[in-house]
This record gives structure tokens, C-alpha cells and sequence, in this order.
């Protein structure tokens, strides 16, 4: 026997029916836990362990009700008779110690977290929740489980700093400003994948980046990704997306982001593969200039690679610049004697400054149907979805899930809290769309009654 099996029985259940645990025991066999972790135990050697779904039931309490401790969440279990009842353990039952949590935790390890989540996802799509073929995406900064004081410098880094700063003093040129502190010069003692990382307005913290991509109609979260908090959002976006369709099959039509992600390799991949972008350019400047141009009457002419002004005369091509832009520029005989070139938009050096010039990137048309689409109203009700969604998705996480701050220490066991806070919210949404499903035949007018089983979906009875 790999674990003991309880019967603990109530008489009556303690729990109302409309209680949120009540619910997830009614709506959800946990049973399949065991399965997860069946390669962690060893049939032939040792004593019965505690069953592991108790385990993954005393976590899902701990994130349910945002209890940040292993100590506090056995308290709460030993003293709360819902909580009890939730567990499977009786009213005599000893509750196990905070450290067996802790140690089933890290041996179970990323992996088995990872398949929970998936299981629960795949409860997600047989209930109907993975239909809309949209994702929305977004990222938030979670603060470390470690303070600033824990930073020390990269050694070799420190070196390099005190040679520079003793040339400096050498040659007179003042005393060595003061060290700052970065990611490149020093690391936390504490947590070492923990790294600096700040929002506008907020102070610059040892902090983590989680990745959440959710669908866009369900907002069930499809995909939860830790990172380091000074990786961008946009490093492991396509990333993501691909591992969506990848491991859980899912087809994407649509793919909903903020400013963060609209860089032009992004949106180029994406409409390649066919995905309508709903994705805003990542600079307010990207293609801006040319569009100005345009408005002040100039005119491209694709085949011949040249811009005509209003005027009649041309901007002829004369070189390549580093950011994949090319340079357009008149002849300065023909505009010394425009009558317009004082009001004319194009650009000009001091040292000539009757040569005028424009600066079109090589992905232009990909910058010209892009900010077309950003006027347009689809695109911008897209956008204002997207933030009461996903962020309302993260705003759920922090006030009742705790993702505000790490529980633990590395990207590892940072990640295992994503997948147990992404796993609470899942099961919420499934509950949900079962209640909403009950009701919705419970007014139809010839009394039709529900059962609900784990292994299938509403059955007519």
C-alpha cells in the first residue's frame, strides 16, 4: 500500500452547499492527483504515506483563502471544521505537520505542479471553456521573498568598477561617483534568480515576472510562465504561444496584448502564421514620421522606391541606416528655390539646410496597416476588453491568491506558486460555468434536473 486510505465519514456534511469547498468536492474528483505523483513512491519499501491528495487539497485551501504559511494553513485546518471536512480528516484526525508540506512539495517538484495545472486545464476545455480561439496576454511584477539588504556584489563586476574608478582618481578627473546598483553588478544572496525590476511609480525591488496568457472569452488562464523580473515581456511571448498550441493543441485566431508586446518581429510572426494581431506598435514613434509625411502631401512611390513632395520634386534613396531604415533625400539646388521650404516637414541639417530628408523603415507597410488598425474601433474595444480581463485576472491573483509576493525562493518553486494560484482560478471558472449551466435548465419550463460527475459533462436525468 503507497498511502493510507481514510474513511472519515461525516454523519452529515458541516459544510453548506453553497460553500466554495463544498463545491469544488462536489464538482471535482481530486482523485486523479494520485496518478500525478504515483512515480514519487515506492510500493515495496516504507511505511503508508498520507494520502497525496490530502496534501494537494490542504495547497488548494492555502491558495483558496491566501494562507502565505505551511504553519498557519495546519493551524487553520486543525481548527476549522470546513477545512477538515475539505481534507478528509475526521474530527479526531491529527492534521499532518507543516513540514511534511514543505517536504512533499519540493520532491514532488516543478513537473508534477505543471501536470496539475494541465489537468485542470483540460477540465477547463470539456466543460466548454476553450472555445474562443483568442488569447489575451499580459505580464506582472511580483515582489521577492527577499530584501535589498540581500544583495552583494558579482565579484569579478566589483573589479572591473574599482579599476575604472582608480583610473578615474589617477588622472584628477574628480572623486569615483557613487556604485549604483544593477542587475550586472550585483545579485542577491538570498535568491539569486530574484533580480531588480520596478513599475513607473513604484520602488525598484528584488521582484519576479509572471507571464499569464488566458482565453480571451472564458478568461480561463491557459498558460502561466515565471520569470526573472527583468525579463521583458516581450522576450518569451512567441515562446509561449507556441508552447499553447504545442502541448494542449489549441488553436489561436486571435492574439490580444498590450503596447509591451507590439514590436515589429512580433506582429510580422504572428500575421505569417495567420493570427490576426491585436497588438498596439511597442513605439509611439514606430512608422509615425512617414505618416506625418503623408498628411503633409507626400506620396511613395513603391515601384520606383522614392517620395515625390507636394511640390512635384523627389526624395531619392541614399543609404541604409543601423535601425532598418533607409535614408530619402532631395537635391538641394531644387529646394533653395521651393517657395514652400520654409513650411515644408522635411527634415534638414544645419550644415545643409536646403537638403531635405525623410527616414523610412524597410517594414513600413507593416507599420502602415498596423497603425491603420489601431484607429479602427474593433481594435480599440479589443484593447479596453483586455484590461478589465487579464488585468482583472491579476488583480484577482494579488488580493485573494497571494501573487503580490513570493512564497518561496527560485524560479522553480516561484513557478509552483503560479501553477497552484493559476490552479484555484481555473477551478473557479469551471465552478462557474456549471452553476450558470444548472440554472439556465432549471428555468426551462418542463423541469429538467442535473447531476454532475467529474468524468462527465451535465447529465439530463
Amino acid at each position: 500500500m503507497l498511502w493510507q486510505n481514510k474513511n472519515t465519514n461525516y454523519s452529515t456534511s458541516p459544510v453548506d452547499d453553497n460553500h466554495l469547498l463544498s463545491k469544488v468536492n462536489k464538482y471535482i474528483d481530486l482523485s486523479f492527483t494520485h496518478q500525478l505523483v504515483i512515480a514519487s513512491y515506492n510500493s515495496k519499501h516504507g511505511r503508508p504515506s498520507i494520502d497525496p491528495e490530502i496534501f494537494f487539497r490542504m495547497l488548494m485551501i492555502s491558495y483558496f483563502y491566501n494562507i502565505n504559511s505551511d504553519r498557519r494553513v495546519c493551524q487553520e485546518i486543525r481548527y476549522n471544521v470546513a477545512y477538515r471536512w475539505f481534507c478528509k480528516l475526521g474530527l479526531e484526525d491529527k492534521v499532518p505537520d507543516h513540514s511534511y508540506l514543505s517536504r512533499t512539495r519540493n520532491r514532488f517538484g516543478e513537473k508534477v505542479f505543471e501536470a496539475l495545472f494541465t489537468t485542470i486545464l483540460n477540465l477547463c476545455r470539456k466543460h466548454g471553456l476553450l472555445e474562443s480561439n483568442s488569447v489575451m496576454t499580459d505580464s506582472t511584477l511580483i515582489k521577492a521573498n527577499a530584501s535589498l539588504n540581500s544583495l552583494t556584489p558579482i565579484e569579478a563586476k566589483a573589479a572591473a568598477y574599482e579599476k575604472v574608478a582608480r583610473k578615474a582618481a589617477i588622472n584628477k578627473l574628480g572623486p569615483p561617483a557613487s556604485r549604483s546598483i544593477s542587475n550586472s553588478t550585483h545579485i542577491s544572496k538570498t535568491d539569486k534568480d530574484a533580480s531588480l525590476a520596478q513599475k513607473e511609480g513604484s520602488p525598484r525591488e528584488l521582484k519576479y515576472k509572471v507571464h499569464n496568457s488566458i482565453d480571451a472569452l472564458s478568461r480561463v488562464i491557459i498558460d502561466t510562465k515565471v520569470t526573472t523580473g527583468k525579463t521583458h515581456d516581450s522576450q518569451v511571448y512567441i515562446e509561449r504561444l507556441n508552447h499553447i498550441r504545442g502541448k494542449y493543441a489549441l488553436t489561436i485566431k486571435e492574439a490580444i496584448a498590450d503596447r509591451a508586446y507590439g514590436s515589429r518581429a512580433i506582429i510580422e510572426t504572428l500575421q505569417k502564421e495567420g493570427i490576426v494581431t491585436y497588438i498596439p506598435l511597442f513605439s509611439t514613434k514606430s512608422g509615425r514620421s512617414v505618416q506625418e509625411a503623408y498628411q503633409a502631401g507626400f506620396v511613395y512611390q513603391k515601384q520606383k522606391d522614392r517620395f515625390v513632395c507636394p511640390e512635384g520634386q523627389y526624395l531619392n534613396p541614399y543609404g541604409y541606416m543601423a535601425n532598418e531604415s533607409k535614408y530619402y533625400r532631395s537635391k538641394s539646388s531644387i529646394c533653395a528655390m521651393c517657395k514652400q521650404k520654409d513650411a515644408c516637414i522635411a527634415s534638414a541639417k544645419k550644415s545643409r539646410p536646403f537638403t531635405k530628408y525623410l527616414i523610412r523603415s524597410i517594414h513600413q507597410e507593416l507599420f502602415d496597416k498596423t497603425l491603420e488598425a489601431m484607429q479602427e474601433p474593433t481594435f480599440i474595444g479589443k484593447l479596453k476588453e483586455r484590461m478589465w480581463k487579464i488585468e482583472g485576472i491579476f488583480a484577482e491573483a494579488k488580493q485573494l491568491h497571494g501573487l503580490g509576493k513570493a512564497r518561496y525562493r527560485s524560479l522553480e518553486r516561484v513557478q509552483i506558486q503560479a501553477y497552484m494560484i493559476a490552479v484555484v482560478q481555473n477551478i473557479k471558472r469551471i465552478i462557474k460555468q456549471l452553476f450558470y449551466v444548472f440554472l439556465h435548465f432549471l428555468n426551462m419550463p418542463n423541469r429538467i434536473f442535473l447531476t454532475y460527475t467529474f468524468s462527465t459533462a451535465p447529465t439530463v436525468i
